[in-house]
């Protein structure tokens, strides 16, 4: 199956255009967490100073540690954590479309 996937993948590739492009959302190119909807969680959380989201929802203890580490550090402007926010990235590995969902997106 991943070689006839490699092999759909190459020639749709190559043929159909003529660059490598990235494409994020033709109808809305740009996204804002603003645009998240509001969810209820039971789990632990803690305040987060350098992010507009004015919580993190820990999953575990290394995310409130990396949390607390972020809000403390001179060089990071701001984050937020990737939870709801569909922010995704797509990569091809061994012939198969893959998608990588990052745990925070700092700034």
């Amino acid at each position: 199956m991943t070689k006839v996937v490699q092999h759909l993948w190459e020639a749709i590739r190559f043929e159909s255009a003529e660059t490598l492009d990235l494409v994020l959302n033709h109808e809305r190119p740009i996204a804002s967490t603003g645009d998240g909807v509001v969810w209820h969680t039971g789990r632990p959380y803690r305040d987060a100073r350098c992010s507009h989201i004015n919580y993190c929802v820990c999953d575990s203890g290394w995310e409130a540690e990396s949390a607390a580490a972020r809000d403390h550090r001179p060089r990071v402007a701001a984050w937020a954590k990737n939870a709801h926010l569909g922010f995704e990235i797509f990569y091809l590995y061994k012939g198969m479309v893959r998608t990588f969902l990052p745990d925070f997106l700092i700034r």
